[in-house]
Protein backbone atom coordinates (compact mmCIF):
# COMPACT_ATOMS: atom_id res chain seq x y z
CA UNK A 1 0.00 0.00 0.00
CA UNK A 2 2.58 2.33 0.81
CA UNK A 3 5.27 2.50 -1.96
CA UNK A 4 5.92 2.49 -5.82
CA UNK A 5 6.99 4.39 -8.29
CA UNK A 6 4.37 6.46 -10.35
CA UNK A 7 5.75 6.70 -14.04
CA UNK A 8 4.16 6.99 -17.25
CA UNK A 9 1.10 4.67 -18.01
CA UNK A 10 -2.60 4.20 -17.59
CA UNK A 11 -4.31 5.82 -13.86
CA UNK A 12 -8.00 5.00 -12.80
CA UNK A 13 -9.54 7.48 -10.66
CA UNK A 14 -12.45 9.64 -9.60
CA UNK A 15 -11.65 13.44 -11.21
CA UNK A 16 -11.96 15.92 -8.13
CA UNK A 17 -11.38 19.53 -8.27
CA UNK A 18 -10.67 20.64 -4.51
CA UNK A 19 -11.75 23.96 -2.87
CA UNK A 20 -8.54 25.95 -4.32
CA UNK A 21 -9.43 24.53 -7.55
CA UNK A 22 -6.10 21.90 -7.58
CA UNK A 23 -7.28 18.73 -9.94
CA UNK A 24 -6.76 15.46 -8.24
CA UNK A 25 -7.29 12.25 -9.62
CA UNK A 26 -8.65 10.53 -6.82
CA UNK A 27 -8.80 6.62 -6.19
CA UNK A 28 -10.07 6.26 -2.51
CA UNK A 29 -6.60 5.70 -0.31
CA UNK A 30 -4.42 7.29 -3.35
CA UNK A 31 -4.00 10.54 -4.83
CA UNK A 32 -2.60 11.38 -7.90
CA UNK A 33 -2.07 15.61 -8.87
CA UNK A 34 -3.03 16.61 -12.27
CA UNK A 35 -0.91 19.88 -13.27
CA UNK A 36 -1.91 23.04 -12.90
CA UNK A 37 -1.49 23.34 -17.18
CA UNK A 38 -2.88 20.36 -17.92
CA UNK A 39 -5.73 20.38 -15.61
CA UNK A 40 -8.91 21.75 -18.32
CA UNK A 41 -9.13 19.08 -19.85
CA UNK A 42 -10.44 16.93 -16.89
CA UNK A 43 -12.78 20.13 -16.30
CA UNK A 44 -15.71 18.53 -18.17
CA UNK A 45 -14.99 15.24 -16.23
CA UNK A 46 -15.40 16.86 -12.88
CA UNK A 47 -16.78 13.95 -10.42
CA UNK A 48 -16.31 10.75 -13.26
CA UNK A 49 -14.35 7.80 -12.65
CA UNK A 50 -12.10 8.15 -16.06
CA UNK A 51 -9.00 6.24 -17.20
CA UNK A 52 -6.38 8.57 -18.92
CA UNK A 53 -2.73 7.81 -20.68
CA UNK A 54 -0.38 9.73 -18.81
CA UNK A 55 2.87 10.43 -20.73
CA UNK A 56 4.49 13.25 -18.92
CA UNK A 57 4.45 11.82 -14.72
CA UNK A 58 6.85 13.20 -11.98
CA UNK A 59 7.57 12.08 -8.23
CA UNK A 60 9.35 13.80 -5.71
CA UNK A 61 9.56 11.04 -3.08
CA UNK A 62 8.70 7.53 -2.83
CA UNK A 63 6.35 6.55 -1.68
CA UNK A 64 4.71 9.20 -2.37
CA UNK A 65 2.18 10.75 -4.70
CA UNK A 66 2.96 11.62 -8.30
CA UNK A 67 2.28 15.22 -10.47
CA UNK A 68 0.93 13.96 -14.14
CA UNK A 69 2.28 16.75 -16.38
CA UNK A 70 0.85 15.81 -19.78
CA UNK A 71 -1.92 12.68 -20.55
CA UNK A 72 -4.54 11.70 -23.08
CA UNK A 73 -7.96 10.80 -21.85
CA UNK A 74 -8.74 7.02 -22.67
CA UNK A 75 -12.33 6.87 -21.57
CA UNK A 76 -14.56 6.05 -18.21
CA UNK A 77 -12.82 3.94 -15.96
CA UNK A 78 -14.57 0.38 -15.42
CA UNK A 79 -14.77 -2.20 -12.78
CA UNK A 80 -11.92 -5.25 -13.25
CA UNK A 81 -12.05 -6.47 -9.70
CA UNK A 82 -14.16 -9.17 -9.52
CA UNK A 83 -14.91 -8.82 -5.76
CA UNK A 84 -14.90 -4.99 -5.45
CA UNK A 85 -18.25 -3.53 -7.01
CA UNK A 86 -18.64 0.06 -7.16
CA UNK A 87 -21.53 0.39 -9.36
CA UNK A 88 -25.16 1.25 -7.83
CA UNK A 89 -23.08 1.90 -4.49
CA UNK A 90 -23.67 6.21 -3.32
CA UNK A 91 -20.84 7.06 -0.82
CA UNK A 92 -22.28 10.28 1.57
CA UNK A 93 -19.91 12.16 4.30
CA UNK A 94 -21.36 13.94 7.17
CA UNK A 95 -19.83 16.11 9.66
CA UNK A 96 -20.53 17.26 13.36
CA UNK A 97 -18.25 18.67 16.21
CA UNK A 98 -17.42 17.71 19.68
CA UNK A 99 -19.19 19.94 22.36
CA UNK A 100 -16.48 21.63 22.89
CA UNK A 101 -16.50 22.31 19.12
CA UNK A 102 -12.63 21.39 18.78
CA UNK A 103 -11.54 18.84 16.51
CA UNK A 104 -13.99 17.27 13.60
CA UNK A 105 -15.87 14.33 13.23
CA UNK A 106 -16.34 12.95 10.14
CA UNK A 107 -19.04 9.64 9.12
CA UNK A 108 -18.52 7.93 5.50
CA UNK A 109 -21.78 6.22 4.26
CA UNK A 110 -22.25 3.78 1.80
CA UNK A 111 -25.24 3.02 0.42
CA UNK A 112 -26.43 0.10 -1.54
CA UNK A 113 -28.95 2.17 -4.17
CA UNK A 114 -29.75 -1.23 -6.22
CA UNK A 115 -32.16 -3.98 -5.45
CA UNK A 116 -29.73 -6.60 -5.16
CA UNK A 117 -27.75 -7.06 -2.53
CA UNK A 118 -23.74 -5.42 -3.05
CA UNK A 119 -20.37 -6.79 -1.39
CA UNK A 120 -18.72 -3.94 0.66
CA UNK A 121 -14.94 -4.59 1.39
CA UNK A 122 -14.13 -2.70 4.06
CA UNK A 123 -10.20 -1.68 3.14
CA UNK A 124 -11.70 -0.51 -0.10
CA UNK A 125 -12.93 3.09 1.92
CA UNK A 126 -10.36 5.28 1.95
CA UNK A 127 -9.73 9.28 2.40
CA UNK A 128 -7.89 12.08 2.25
CA UNK A 129 -7.62 16.17 3.51
CA UNK A 130 -5.56 18.32 1.75
CA UNK A 131 -4.57 21.74 2.71
CA UNK A 132 -3.08 25.31 1.46
CA UNK A 133 0.64 24.38 0.16
CA UNK A 134 3.31 25.20 2.34
CA UNK A 135 6.29 25.85 0.54
CA UNK A 136 6.88 28.13 -2.47
CA UNK A 137 9.67 29.36 -4.55
CA UNK A 138 12.66 27.02 -5.32
CA UNK A 139 11.68 24.52 -2.94
CA UNK A 140 7.94 24.07 -4.40
CA UNK A 141 9.29 21.23 -6.76
CA UNK A 142 10.06 19.35 -3.36
CA UNK A 143 5.98 18.96 -3.38
CA UNK A 144 4.10 16.75 -5.94
CA UNK A 145 1.29 19.16 -6.58
CA UNK A 146 2.03 22.28 -8.36
CA UNK A 147 -1.63 23.66 -7.17
CA UNK A 148 -2.83 25.56 -4.18
CA UNK A 149 -3.50 22.71 -2.53
CA UNK A 150 -1.90 18.95 -1.11
CA UNK A 151 -2.88 16.16 0.90
CA UNK A 152 -2.18 16.43 4.10
CA UNK A 153 -3.71 12.98 5.02
CA UNK A 154 -3.97 10.51 2.58
CA UNK A 155 -2.98 6.26 1.70
CA UNK A 156 -5.61 6.00 5.08
CA UNK A 157 -8.36 3.56 5.09
CA UNK A 158 -11.14 2.50 7.12
CA UNK A 159 -9.42 -0.60 8.19
CA UNK A 160 -7.00 1.60 10.20
CA UNK A 161 -7.38 2.30 13.61
CA UNK A 162 -5.99 5.63 13.64
CA UNK A 163 -3.04 7.84 11.84
CA UNK A 164 -0.36 10.08 12.91
CA UNK A 165 2.08 12.58 11.46
CA UNK A 166 3.78 15.71 10.94
CA UNK A 167 4.64 17.71 7.74
CA UNK A 168 7.76 19.33 8.13
CA UNK A 169 8.90 22.52 6.08
CA UNK A 170 11.63 24.75 7.48
CA UNK A 171 9.96 26.34 10.32
CA UNK A 172 6.40 25.09 9.79
CA UNK A 173 5.19 22.23 11.18
CA UNK A 174 1.47 20.55 10.93
CA UNK A 175 0.47 17.52 12.79
CA UNK A 176 -2.22 15.33 12.49
CA UNK A 177 -4.17 12.63 13.95
CA UNK A 178 -7.18 10.65 13.13
CA UNK A 179 -8.99 7.76 15.03
CA UNK A 180 -11.37 5.43 14.29
CA UNK A 181 -14.74 4.81 16.15
CA UNK A 182 -14.35 1.46 16.93
CA UNK A 183 -17.91 0.79 17.86
CA UNK A 184 -18.49 1.38 13.43
CA UNK A 185 -15.38 -0.40 12.96
CA UNK A 186 -16.67 -1.90 9.30
CA UNK A 187 -16.24 -5.69 8.70
CA UNK A 188 -13.66 -7.00 5.99
CA UNK A 189 -16.27 -7.88 3.64
CA UNK A 190 -19.81 -7.32 4.41
CA UNK A 191 -23.14 -8.19 2.39
CA UNK A 192 -24.90 -4.90 2.09
CA UNK A 193 -28.65 -5.75 1.48
CA UNK A 194 -30.70 -3.49 -1.11
CA UNK A 195 -31.20 -0.01 -0.18
CA UNK A 196 -29.35 -0.68 2.86
CA UNK A 197 -26.16 1.21 3.96
CA UNK A 198 -22.97 0.64 6.33
CA UNK A 199 -21.18 3.57 8.37
CA UNK A 200 -17.56 4.04 9.63
CA UNK A 201 -16.87 7.40 11.67
CA UNK A 202 -13.43 8.85 12.32
CA UNK A 203 -12.26 11.93 14.34
CA UNK A 204 -9.61 14.08 12.97
CA UNK A 205 -7.12 16.56 14.82
CA UNK A 206 -5.29 19.12 13.28
CA UNK A 207 -3.62 22.55 13.36
CA UNK A 208 -5.34 25.64 12.65
CA UNK A 209 -5.89 26.16 8.97
CA UNK A 210 -7.71 25.37 5.98
CA UNK A 211 -8.74 21.96 5.21
CA UNK A 212 -11.09 19.58 2.87
CA UNK A 213 -12.17 16.19 3.48
CA UNK A 214 -13.29 13.96 0.79
CA UNK A 215 -13.46 10.07 1.00
CA UNK A 216 -13.67 6.89 -1.86
CA UNK A 217 -14.39 3.90 -2.76
CA UNK A 218 -12.38 1.21 -4.64
CA UNK A 219 -10.35 1.68 -7.56
CA UNK A 220 -7.72 0.04 -6.23
CA UNK A 221 -4.01 1.79 -7.01
CA UNK A 222 -5.51 3.51 -9.91
CA UNK A 223 -6.30 0.76 -11.72
CA UNK A 224 -10.29 0.61 -11.95
CA UNK A 225 -13.51 2.20 -11.47
CA UNK A 226 -13.89 4.17 -8.30
CA UNK A 227 -16.65 6.58 -6.23
CA UNK A 228 -16.45 9.63 -4.71
CA UNK A 229 -18.34 11.65 -1.36
CA UNK A 230 -19.31 14.77 -1.32
CA UNK A 231 -16.20 17.08 -0.07
CA UNK A 232 -16.42 18.68 3.61
CA UNK A 233 -14.85 22.18 3.98
CA UNK A 234 -14.26 23.09 7.06
CA UNK A 235 -11.46 25.89 8.98
CA UNK A 236 -9.59 25.63 12.81
CA UNK A 237 -8.81 28.89 14.13
CA UNK A 238 -6.07 29.95 16.30
CA UNK A 239 -7.92 28.52 19.36
CA UNK A 240 -8.51 25.50 17.34
CA UNK A 241 -11.90 26.15 17.32
CA UNK A 242 -14.02 24.57 14.09
CA UNK A 243 -15.89 25.85 12.15
CA UNK A 244 -17.49 23.88 8.76
CA UNK A 245 -17.72 25.75 5.67
CA UNK A 246 -20.74 25.40 3.63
Amino acid sequence: MFAGIRGPGKYDGVVFFDRWDTCILFSSVYVMYISEYAKEALRPYAGQSVEIDAEKVSQSDNPGDGLIRKFRIVGPAVEKDPVVKVTGLALKAEATSPADGRDIVITMTIHNETDHPIDVVGAELGFAVFTPRFRKGKYAELEPSDGDSMALITRANAERTLGQGAVVFGEIRKEYQFYLDETTRLPDICTLRPHHNVSTTFKFVVPPGEYQFVAGYGGGVHAEKSIISNPISFDVSADHGLTIVH
